[in-house]
């Protein structure tokens, strides 16, 4: 540790690393190791003094080169008094955190999504099929699983609708915001242009087991998207932005009051 910190001072003395040692950096982030090259017209003359020191070389034969090899960097470091420390393991004390590549950083986050997405498999057992598909991450679905990484409260909640929706889907024809309310309570819930409308389609796509080389064939058309809704008795209310339906007569109660000197009367209009 003590041989750590004595690297860390000794390269830390010079701003010249700095810049370069971010550069190493995004190269490892970037193809998942120690390798690559760091181009020479990032430097000022005066800084590439300072690390052509560091290789034992006259400054005119780096300047001459196009890049600094990030391999050769390494191996020097194994010539100096600070042999036996990676640099790797340098870079890693210098910016006070560990290396990983975007490689790695995206397969974590996949691993950590999809157990989100088995918790909710779980919980909500009735969209095992979804949750199932969602698993293949399909180019279909990408845009769900981006929206679960994005805020997993939200998507938990729109999971819960999803739910409810699917275990309640009508028997008999019935209007999307009128299923929407019965669902949620809010008729404009299952809107086609929100995300949870969205959704709602693409599990009864998934539901539908219509498939094109194992991916779910989603509506793009109003008629398509009409059909799908149809074959669960649902119908878009499309003539109006408000809910339509029959059968019923209004009937209104209006209660007036008015004041007789310190009295109130209380009269029913229906």
């Amino acid at each position: 540790m003590g041989h750590v910190r004595e690297a860390l001072a000794y390269f830390k003395s010079e701003r010249v690393y700095q810049q370069l040692f971010w550069q190493m950096r995004k190269k490892y982030e970037s193809i998942g190791r120690i390798g690559g090259t760091v181009s020479t017209k990032l430097f000022s003359m005066e800084e590439l003094r300072v690390i052509s020191a560091f290789f034992g070389m006259p400054v005119e034969k780096l300047a001459a080169k196009s890049s600094i090899s990030i391999k050769a960097f390494e191996q020097q470091l194994q010539a100096t008094r600070f042999d036996g420390i990676s640099l790797k393991e340098l870079l890693e004390a210098y910016f006070g955190e560990e290396l990983i590549s975007k490689k790695q950083i995206k397969l974590n986050r996949q691993a950590e999504i999809q157990e989100f997405i088995n918790e909710l498999k779980e919980k909500h057992t009735i969209l095992k099929f979804w949750f199932d598909y969602l698993a293949k991450r399909n180019a279909d679905s990408r845009w769900i699983l981006r929206l679960a990484e994005t805020d997993k409260k939200v998507f938990e909640d729109w999971t819960c609708k999803l739910a409810l929706a699917i275990s309640a889907l009508p028997v008999v024809a019935e209007r999307l915001p009128m299923f929407a309310q019965r669902i949620t309570a809010d008729p404009h819930a299952f809107d086609l242009n929100e995300n949870l409308g969205k959704l709602l389609l693409h599990v009864l796509a998934v539901h539908s087991s219509k498939m094109e080389d194992g991916a779910i064939v989603m509506p793009t058309s109003t008629e398509d998207v009409n059909e799908l809704l149809q074959e669960y008795h649902i119908y878009r209310d499309d003539l109006l932005n408000f809910v339509t339906c029959a059968g019923f007569w209004p009937r209104t109660q209006m209660v007036l009051y008015t004041r007789c000197g310190r009295r109130q009367q209380r009269r029913t209009l229906s």
